[in-house]
């Protein structure tokens, strides 16, 4: 996507220094001055900087991309109580108090929630718009570069940021974030901040090479909750292909909670409820934890063969 973001447009309107402390927010930013270069030598330079500087207490370095989301859905952190939701992740980069930080959350929106944040209210017109999306990466003082946590929102959210100083590089394309993320996931430490790649990898929906990661990590040898959440947001792509690994991993996989979860991505309305399949792995799956989980997501389902299937169970 060539649009200008929205920061770009701010930081446009203002007459900020690559370094500074916005006083009124309380929080330390620093700023590339050459966006335009390719995003892996600005973020070798978001290591030096934070190297020279030698942030005893721990640094973020982050970057932004563009993606489409559905009108009143947002990643990150909300909370009802307003004084919570301020500064926006927006306002900690320009250093500019805005007075519109979320461009659809209302006050009438009266919810506190975290992660994938969806405000439509039952509404199933739902077009779709650009939205920039924050990914930034936090690193111990003087740690040996490995990414101990990492956190993506919207800019029109908050981020806790624990007044850790904030290196920003500008704005990226999706497929040379995607390499980045890759290379990055090497040094990840702790399954919390891995499952987080998982969704940060996920959001890439330009980048066949996302699709390679989460595969990558599905069929390797990380913990369950790790490969469950790419199971999880593998199955977020619905595309014959990831239906396709998942059913594998149904059958394939040596932990009993992946096979379940891969089976749940299946079943949801974006990979086509696949009640067809929901059957066969009650007739056909080994494990009976599994069958069961089938058994299950047949009786939430609204397909008319989800029923039919259920009384022949029971009738047998």
């Amino acid at each position: 996507m060539e649009k200008r973001s929205r920061l770009e447009r701010v930081l446009l309107l203002t007459s900020l220094c690559s370094v500074f402390i916005a006083p009124s927010l309380a929080q330390p930013v620093i700023k590339i001055q050459n966006t335009a270069s390719p995003l892996a030598g600005r973020w070798q330079w978001g290591n030096d900087e934070a190297r020279q500087r030698d942030f005893k207490n721990g640094y973020w370095i982050g970057y932004s991309i563009l993606r489409l989301m559905e009108q009143r859905t947002f990643i990150g952190s909300y909370r009802s109580d307003p004084r919570e939701n301020k500064p926006t992740l927006l306002e900690i980069i320009s250093g500019v108090r805005l007075e519109h930080g979320l461009d659809e959350i209302t006050a009438s929106d009266n919810s506190t929630s975290e992660g994938v944040i969806d405000l439509k209210n039952g509404d199933n017109h739902r077009p779709k718009i650009v939205k920039e999306i924050g990914i930034l990466f936090h690193f111990n003082g003087g740690d040996s570069g490995k990414v101990n946590e990492l956190r993506v929102s919207n800019l029109s959210l908050h981020v806790e940021l624990e007044k850790d100083a904030l290196v920003w590089v500008g704005s990226a394309n999706q497929t040379e974030s995607a390499s980045l993320l890759e290379s990055l996931y090497k040094n990840a430490c702790g399954v919390g901040p891995k499952e987080r790649f998982m969704m940060a990898v996920s959001l890439h929906d330009s980048s066949a090479r996302s699709l390679e990661f989460l595969k990558a990590v599905l069929q390797g040898t990380e913990e369950a909750d790790v490969r469950k959440g790419a199971a999880f947001w593998l199955g977020q792509k619905a595309t014959e292909k990831t239906k396709g690994t998942l059913k594998e991993l149904v059958y394939e996989d040596e932990d009993t909670d992946v096979q379940r979860n891969a089976l749940y991505t299946l079943a949801q309305k974006e990979n086509g409820n696949d009640v067809d399949e929901l059957i066969r792995v009650v007739r056909t799956h080994p494990n009976p934890k599994v069958r069961k989980e089938a058994i299950f997501l047949l009786g939430e389902s609204e397909n008319p063969k989800a029923l039919e299937a259920l009384i022949e169970f029971v009738k047998k």
